[in-house]
């Protein structure tokens, strides 16, 4: 008697559709009111890279809206039943517009999680993980490089093969030792784009990079592949092997990292700036991610001395870290510590 359970491969398929059903209904309620979106990753890589859009799992949907829409794609999501879905980073946090305050300087984020009961996940970004330009900046060039791909029904928008070539070298330099699982996938994906595209594409790709600022990002993406070294040295990609790479691929967490940002700041006051900002943020802020400060004056001043702490606490244990991905790249702070962060640049 044949069995009356669904297969993996008929699960698979089915959770595929809904996603795919998912990405198109929400498509199309932002139209509606006038935000325009770009289809991220998910279906747009399948349909590219496999046999079977099926053959590539995902999670989510991905989206990614213009800085000055996102307030609105927000409220779209909200009408739809979505709740944001706190991850790593609180609303207001890095460059993601809100009513909540955000910490000026601080490391910024690239998506955020919108979610609810039954519903689809949906991240909705305002950069790419790695773009260190303006995210104005990254938006505007990244419509350059759009073709329209029919998904759930509806027309949406997708990066041409450049632009995803691009997203699949950083989304690998993102993803290189933080997610395991999910870091396999984008070295999959990367791994094929390698060997499906020319060296056109490629080129490409990198003149993409030059124009939203992810140099580091995507000549460190194609560096993790054997045959994407051979590209990036075609290319004449610099290895940047920089502390913050170091960091990233070391794991090291926030705290080194954010030790690099504060010593490449020029002088006393911007550093001291930052610090406070970063120990002392924004009551709103505050308010995001502890809800307990919420209760009172008591517990907001209470909630002001534990971040105080576990900030400091973490400073001090990630010195050695920081220090160790300054030797191994041979940091010279002595001729680079006054250059900012393109993303610090006024």
């Amino acid at each position: 008697m044949p069995s009356t359970f669904p297969s993996d491969a008929q699960r698979v398929a089915a959770l595929r559709l809904n996603q795919d059903a998912a990405a198109g209904r929400v498509v199309r309620r932002l139209g509606d009111a006038g935000v325009e979106s770009i289809l991220l990753k998910g279906t747009s890589f399948a349909r590219w890279l496999y046999p079977s859009p099926h053959d590539r799992p995902m999670a989510d949907v991905d989206l990614l809206v213009a800085p000055e829409q996102v307030a609105a794609a927000e409220e779209v999501l909200m009408r739809m039943g979505y709740t944001y879905e706190p991850t790593d980073r609180p609303p207001g946090s890095g460059v993601l517009p809100s009513p909540f305050g955000a910490i000026p300087g601080d490391l910024v984020g690239h998506a955020r999680e919108w979610g609810g009961k039954g519903l689809i996940p949906i991240d909705l970004h305002v950069t790419l993980s790695g773009a260190l330009a303006p995210a104005p900046q990254v938006w505007t060039t990244l419509t350059g490089h759009i073709e329209e791909m029919r998904v759930g029904g509806a027309n949406v928008a997708v990066l041409d093969v450049a632009g995803r070539a691009l997203h699949v070298a950083l989304h690998a330099f993102q993803h290189q030792l933080d997610h395991a699982l999910e870091s396999g996938q984008t070295m999959t994906d990367l791994s094929i784009a390698l060997q499906r595209e020319s060296i056109d594409t490629w080129r490409a790709s990198w003149s993409i990079a030059q124009q939203i600022e992810a140099v580091e990002a995507f000549g460190g993406g194609l560096r993790l592949d054997r045959v994407g070294r051979d590209v990036a040295d075609l290319l004449g990609i610099p290895d940047a092997g920089s502390v913050d790479s170091a960091l990233r691929a070391a794991s090291a967490g926030n705290a080194p990292r954010f030790i690099e940002r504060l010593s490449r700041l020029p002088g006393a006051r911007p550093k001291l700036t930052l610090v406070g900002r970063k120990l002392f943020p924004p009551v709103d802020y505050l308010h995001a991610i502890d809800p307990r400060s919420r209760a009172g004056p008591r517990a907001l001043v209470w909630s002001y001395t534990r971040r105080a702490f576990r900030l400091t606490w973490a400073a001090l244990r990630g010195v050695g870290a920081w220090r160790r991905a300054r030797a191994s790249t041979g940091d010279d702070r002595s001729t680079r510590a006054t250059e900012p962060y393109p993303s610090e640049r006024e």
